[in-house]
């Protein structure tokens, strides 16, 4: 189950915890990866970015 991912949980130049998906199952960011900056976040946050369930409550 996916759950919806909060835009502000991300920190910019952080590596992600977890991997990205839209609401359609493509991944748009792996595990490991970072956003540089504000226009990065922006285009995540349009695409209604989500993350497993599971992982999110590990994360947080």
């Amino acid at each position: 189950m996916y759950v919806p991912l909060p835009i502000d949980a991300i920190t910019l130049g952080q590596t992600l915890p977890v991997n990205v998906w839209d609401p359609q199952g493509k991944l748009l960011l792996r595990k490991g990866q970072a956003i540089a900056d504000e226009q990065q976040r922006h285009w995540l946050s349009m695409h209604q970015p989500q993350v497993e369930e599971a992982q999110y409550r590990a994360w947080t």
